[in-house]
């Protein structure tokens, strides 16, 4: 699942005892600035591996895409 809307997906996947993974596109970008990020989501993804029980927030610092991968509270991939 991809999304902007961290608060609530964030809320509805810890509710989950397992799930597929969930990305998260911090900036509010336009769809072309979307589909890059997705982009380079899904390259980081193939690094890390399958995100169970994980999330990957995509954010932009300048020029840079940065990412950070965790764990939801409580769950272990």
């Amino acid at each position: 699942m991809v999304t902007n809307n961290a608060g609530d997906f964030r809320r509805l996947f810890a509710a989950q005892t397992l799930h597929a993974g969930l990305v998260i596109l911090i900036p509010n970008a336009d769809r072309t600035m979307q589909c890059c990020l997705c982009a380079a989501a899904l390259d980081q993804l193939a690094l890390f591996g399958e995100p169970v029980n994980q999330v990957l927030e995509v954010d932009l610092g300048g020029d840079d895409v940065t990412f950070a991968l965790y764990d939801l509270p409580g769950k272990t991939p």
